[in-house]
């Protein structure tokens, strides 16, 4: 195609950068310090998921592809070993080292049935109950379960977890 002939050469596409609603680390606390009653305790399985993949940084997608075999203990720790679904590429997280290891406690809480803790209703609508909890917990922001991967940490315990995961 001669470039001199094509009809849109004098047009350019404009790129938008793209925004994500980060939790900071207050409202991580409302999410954790939010206590569900009566109606709401629906919503308890998709809070402790919300906050797995927080501690966790995984993406919804590979959330509800873990079973029960991703979580492995290897020298008396708890790892999660899954193959991204975004990436494929395999991923080893040392949950014991994540957040003083809350992740672990909330797999303690399903550990009867991991695997139906690790299956969620469709993405849309674990985001409608994310945004109730978010109602609830008084976080004046959208939320979705992708804010799970954004969450602001203080630079300080953002090395001093990183020194611990390459260590």
């Amino acid at each position: 195609m001669d470039i001199q002939k094509y009809a849109f050469r004098k047009y350019k596409i404009k790129s938008i950068e793209g925004s994500h609603t980060h939790l900071a680390p207050e409202e991580l606390h409302k999410f954790e310090n939010l206590q569900l009653t009566g109606r709401y305790t629906r919503l308890q399985k998709t809070k402790d998921a919300f906050l797995f993949c927080c501690y966790a940084g995984l993406r919804y997608s590979d959330f509800t592809n873990l079973t029960s075999a991703n979580i492995v203990e290897f020298h008396q720790e708890t790892w999660i070993i899954y193959k991204s679904v975004k990436t494929g590429m395999e991923v080893r997280l040392p949950l014991y080292l994540l957040f003083e290891g809350k992740g672990i406690q909330i797999l303690q809480r399903y550990k009867d049935d991991l695997n139906s803790f690790f299956k969620l209703k469709d993405n849309s609508n674990i985001n409608k109950e994310l945004n109730i909890l978010a109602g609830l917990a008084k976080i004046d922001k959208r939320v979705s379960f992708h804010c799970a991967r954004h969450i602001e940490l203080p630079l300080s315990l953002n090395l001093n977890r990183l020194q611990r995961l390459v260590s």
